[in-house]
Formats: structure tokens, sequence, C-alpha cells
């Protein structure tokens, strides 16, 4: 399992194997703590899991068509990029659909290496002008790593998501009351 300590992820072999085997890969940030949760799916068909499948994804979703693995206690942060919205109490979600065939993610997941630490950064309404006069936000999502590379510190860094929404419940960075 993955190790943490004051909020630092650390990702162990299962956790990296697990990002790369995954089907789907949700993002969360809540009251200052990110997590992670990544899927592995039968898309409706009866599946026998392997032995492996169970390690890696050890929690049972759906009546058993999806296993999870989820990574908690992720450092993440939220950026707010001027006065078209708030990101006090504010709550983050992305998620990766069909994450084998989103070049960005399959980029990611092949890239992290065992221990690494992961870190996820939020933008809010990185917008324009024309996003301002339609009422659109543009959303960011990041996922940074530390890595130490012969003893000198390494940060890595992907986008996973740009979003460009109306200001409601399927905003990537949604403010308190949102």
């Amino acid at each position: 399992m993955s190790t943490m300590t004051e909020l630092q992820l650390t990702l162990t072999r299962e956790d990296v194997r697990a990002m790369r085997k995954a089907g789907a890969v949700t993002f969360h940030h809540n009251e200052g703590e990110g997590r992670m949760k990544l899927v592995l799916t039968t898309f409706g068909e009866n599946k026998v899991w392997t032995k492996s499948e169970q390690e890696l994804f050890p929690e049972v979703a759906y009546n058993g068509r999806e296993r999870e693995r989820l990574l908690v206690g992720i450092p993440s942060t939220i950026t707010n990029y001027g006065p078209d919205s708030t990101t006090e109490d504010a709550s983050c979600f992305e998620m990766v659909h069909a994450a084998h065939f989103v070049i960005e993610w399959s980029t990611t997941a092949s890239s992290v290496k065992v221990g690494d630490k992961v870190t996820l950064r939020w933008t809010a309404s990185n917008n324009a002008e024309i996003h301002r006069e339609v009422g659109f936000h543009n959303d960011e999502l990041r996922m940074e790593v530390d890595r130490e590379v012969k003893g000198k510190r390494q940060r890595l860094g992907w986008l996973i998501s740009v979003a460009c929404r109306p200001n409601n419940s399927a905003r990537m960075v949604r403010p308190q009351g949102v």
C-alpha cells in the first residue's frame, strides 16, 4: 500500500502498476487533501478477476463489475486566477474516462516511478475575456511528482485536464455552494 506522511503520498510498485492498468481515473480535492481513485472495469461482462487484479485493485464496487484502488493523502492546492470565482472551501473533481485511450494519461502513467511523491495542482478560472462574456470558467488540473535522481531533486509535471464549463456542479473546481 502507498506510504504517506503528513499529506505526502509516495508511490509504491503496486500504485504504479495500477496507474498503468486503470481503465478510469478520478481526481478529488476536499479540505486541502487530494485523492486519486484508480478503477478497473469489466464494462458489463461477467468477469473472474485474476489474483493480480485483486491485489492491485483491492476494493470491489458496482456489484463486482469494478475494482478500485484509492490513493489518499495527496497534497493538493488550488490557485485562483482572478475575480471570476473563489477557491475558499472549494472542492474539485475530474475524471479520465477510458484512460488507455487518453494520451495525456497514458504518458503520465508510463512516466511515474516507484518512490515518486505526488501533488495535485488545480487552477480555477484561468479565463480569457470570451470566457467571462459567456459566464464560463476555464479550470485545469496538473499532476506533479518530486523524484530523487542521483541525490538530486527533480520536479516533473503533466497537464491532466483543461475544462471550460459554466459555473455549476459540472465545473472541475467548484466553489462552496455551487
